[in-house]
C-alpha cells in the first residue's frame, strides 16, 4: 500500500471509528445499561384437539381491539374506550389486540405451517400495571402460540403472567399478573377441552 493511501485508509478508519462513537445507543461512557437475570414460568398445553378448533375457540370467545377502540384511544375517548373495553373482555376477562400469522411467514423459507401468535390482554390492567411500572409495558398484552404438533393435535405455549410481572416487585403488578394467572389459565384449559 503506498504511502498516499495508507494516510487516506486510516483517515477513513478514524473518521468511521469517531462516527461511531458518536451515535446513540453505542457504548458511550454515560449510558451503562443493567441487566438483570429474571426467572419466568412457561406454560405448555397440549391437547388432541385439531388446531382450526382450539383456535376457532380463542377468535369466537375473545373480543377484539378494533379500529374504532384503537381510534378512541388515539382521539382520547376515555370514556368510550374503557367502555368498550370493558364490553370485549366480558369472557375470560380478556381480549385479542393483535394475531400474527407466523405459520403463513414460514413460507420465506419453505412451507407453511398452522401456528399463530396471539396477543391477549386486558387494556384496563395494563393501563394500570404500567401506571405503576412503565416496564409493565413490555408484557402487555401477553403473547401464547398455538400450533399444530407433530402428532396432529395442538400445542398452546405462554409465559405465566405473574412470572412476568413479579420481577417489578410491585403490589399491583403482583396482583394484575396472579389475576392473569388465573385468566389466562382458564381461557386455554378451556380452549385445549
Amino acid at each position: 500500500m503506498s504511502k498516499a493511501s495508507s494516510t487516506l485508509f486510516g483517515t477513513v478508519v478514524g473518521a468511521v471509528a469517531s462516527t461511531m462513537l458518536s451515535i446513540p445507543g453505542h457504548a458511550a461512557d454515560d449510558v451503562q445499561p443493567q441487566i438483570r437475570d429474571v426467572a419466568m414460568k412457561h406454560v405448555i398445553i397440549e391437547t388432541k384437539k385439531p388446531y382450526a378448533d382450539v383456535c376457532g375457540f380463542i377468535e369466537g370467545k375473545l373480543g377484539r381491539l378494533d379500529q374504532p377502540m384503537r381510534d378512541m384511544l388515539q382521539n382520547g375517548q376515555t370514556d368510550q374506550l374503557r367502555e368498550s373495553a370493558t364490553r370485549i373482555t366480558r369472557n375470560y376477562g380478556l381480549s385479542i389486540h393483535y394475531i400474527a400469522y407466523h405459520g403463513k411467514v414460514l413460507a420465506l423459507n419453505g412451507p407453511t405451517e398452522n401456528l399463530k401468535a396471539y396477543y391477549i390482554g386486558d387494556i384496563l390492567s395494563a393501563s394500570k400495571m404500567t401506571r405503576e411500572i412503565r416496564a409493565a409495558g413490555l408484557y402487555a398484552p401477553l403473547r401464547a402460540v398455538i400450533y399444530q404438533n407433530a402428532s396432529g393435535g395442538t400445542t398452546i405455549e405462554y409465559d405465566q403472567p405473574s412470572s412476568l410481572f413479579g420481577q417489578f416487585h410491585n403490589p399491583t403488578t403482583d396482583a394484575m399478573g396472579v389475576s392473569l394467572d388465573e385468566r389466562m389459565s382458564k381461557l386455554m384449559h378451556d380452549a385445549a377441552s
